[in-house]
């Protein structure tokens, strides 16, 4: 029941039209006086012609910040276009796509799906089924003043915005998909490792830092829109967390551990020992040596003593017969 119309300076809604055939791009002059409907101005019409209906010149989308598609007092009526990441998707109760918020890091724009607008192409509303958070997306629609926010956020509820509002859902394309090209191999594999350790072979503090870690890593893994980034973020701290794992000591530990050096002590001790009762062996062997090299002194002295007594007697004998 309206159309839009642009010039060089802008454009404006123009309430009520509803004859059909009228095709993009006609070059029109109206008649009227300037009105607003809950919020969004329009061009009331009294009258209005038809100047050139075979030249068509179909208006280009202008490609403008999130930030300008928000400013309604500069660019209210005009056919503009956003590029970004969506942050947020709200539903039809048929589960359609009804609105989404994208933002380009200049700010954010709402894109407006009204229930009646379909697929040039399909005749259907598919949006739902390729357009998520974490998206990127180009998005084409006019700039129009909503009486009422779908944003479920107390504050914003219900108020009047800005949106982009879509022609044709074709106009809503999806440029990337972050979402399905985040990689989670290695925060599956790391999580993997984490619920194979037992918390008996670990210091209690040291355990309660990867159980946090290993949750936040679950939770990462679970959620459908996480970024690259965060699943990054997970995996590192993970790893990080069974790295800083402080090895338990129970009580055979401990003591192995304290004879750690008692280890060496003891060895210490052994080899003292050991060198203690060799010394000991090679003493008492020494001791045996001695023995009987005293033993064989002894006779040769004996067998001197007797050779002498010989001579002494012989020698007497000689002295008695001369």
């Amino acid at each position: 029941d309206c159309i839009y119309i642009q010039d060089e300076t802008g454009g404006i809604d123009i309430f009520p039209y509803a004859e059909s055939g009228l095709e993009l791009g006609t070059y029109i002059e109206v008649t009227g006086y300037l009105a607003s409907y809950q919020g969004d101005i329009e061009l009331k019409v009294m009258s209005y012609t038809i100047l050139d209906d075979e030249n068509l010149n179909v208006i280009d989308p202008t490609l403008v910040t999130c930030a300008e598609a928000s400013d309604y007092d500069t660019n209210g009526g005009m056919l503009l276009q956003v590029e970004g990441t969506v942050t947020a998707v709200y539903y039809n109760s048929d589960g359609t796509l009804a609105q989404i918020t994208v933002s380009d890091g200049t700010g954010e724009a709402v894109v407006f799906i009204d229930g009646y607008i379909l697929s040039g192409t399909t005749g259907e509303n598919n949006l739902a089924d390729t357009v998520t958070v974490g998206s990127t997306v180009s998005a084409v629609g006019v700039l129009y003043m909503h009486p009422e926010t779908l944003a479920t956020d107390s504050d914003t509820f219900g108020e009047e915005v800005a949106v982009l509002r879509v022609r044709d859902c074709d106009e809503v394309v999806v440029i990337s998909d972050t979402s399905a090209a985040v990689d989670t191999s290695e925060l599956e594999a790391a999580i993997g490792d984490a619920e194979a350790l037992f918390e008996s072979d670990y210091t209690s503090d040291s355990w309660a830092d990867l159980e946090a870690a290993l949750e936040a890593a679950k939770a990462v893994l679970a959620d459908a829109n996480a970024t690259q980034d965060e699943v990054d973020e997970a995996t590192a701290a993970l790893i990080a967390a069974m790295d800083g794992l402080v090895a338990a000591m129970d009580d055979g530990d401990d003591t192995t551990d304290s004879s750690g050096s008692g280890s060496g002590s003891s060895s210490g001790s052994s080899s003292s020992s050991s060198s203690s009762s060799s010394s000991t062996s090679k003493t008492s062997g020494s001791t045996k040596t001695g023995d009987s090299s005293n033993l064989v002194l002894w006779i040769v002295l004996a067998v001197c003593a007797v050779a002498a007594a010989v001579a002494v007697v012989v020698l007497r004998k000689r002295q008695q017969k001369r």
